[in-house]
């Protein structure tokens, strides 16, 4: 008995060790990530021209660039849209045409307030009850000193990495054998 207790002991001990490490490696890439994605739409809200465009209404070649700048970004990034509000949240530009759901008053006020980009929670889009995440950055203006102009919006869709990210992985625990798991639970 002592032998088999032992031995289940250390096993269970390595499977939990092995289990750690990739527990921490699936925090450590969703972390990466995030950071990846504020940083993207911090830059995209860095760009004057965006500002300009909610300040003034914008001209048309300002805006033909805009949303080429946003179409761009939308299919390298694989961003679901992109989106230009005013600071109360009302719709200036769409990289795509879609029904738009306002981002929720308390994420507008901590990013205008904060002037960082903003992570906001899974959302059900209120027309066609697609599931989004959103990132909201303030859209500074030139003159630091002033409020911010407006606000860009990401609109994100969990599924492309998310949905790849939380299904189960194999780890080897022992030659032969398998253990599976899982870091988060929808």
């Amino acid at each position: 008995y002592f032998l088999y207790s032992s031995q289940h002991t250390r096993i269970k001990s390595t499977a939990h060790n092995e289990l750690s490490i990739i527990a921490d490696q699936k925090v450590l890439q969703l972390s990466h990530w995030r950071q990846e994605r504020i940083r993207d739409i911090q830059l995209f809200a860095g760009n004057p021209g965006f500002a300009e465009y909610v300040r003034t209404r914008g001209n048309g070649q300002l805006k033909k660039e805009l949303l080429t700048l946003m179409h761009a970004a939308r299919e390298l990034q694989g961003y679901q849209n992109l989106m230009i509000a005013d600071y109360r949240g009302l719709l200036r530009l769409s990289a795509i045409e879609e029904s738009w759901t306002p981002p929720k008053p308390a994420l507008i006020q901590k990013a205008l307030t904060g002037r960082l980009p903003v992570l906001g929670d899974l959302t059900r889009h209120s027309g066609s009850g697609a599931i989004y995440l959103e990132i909201i950055a303030p859209l500074l203006q030139t003159d630091r000193s002033l409020k911010p102009a407006g606000l860009m919006v990401a609109r994100i869709d969990p599924y492309q990495f998310f949905s790849p990210f939380l299904h189960p992985w194999k780890c080897q625990v022992k030659p032969g054998g398998v253990a599976g798991g899982m870091v988060l639970q929808r």
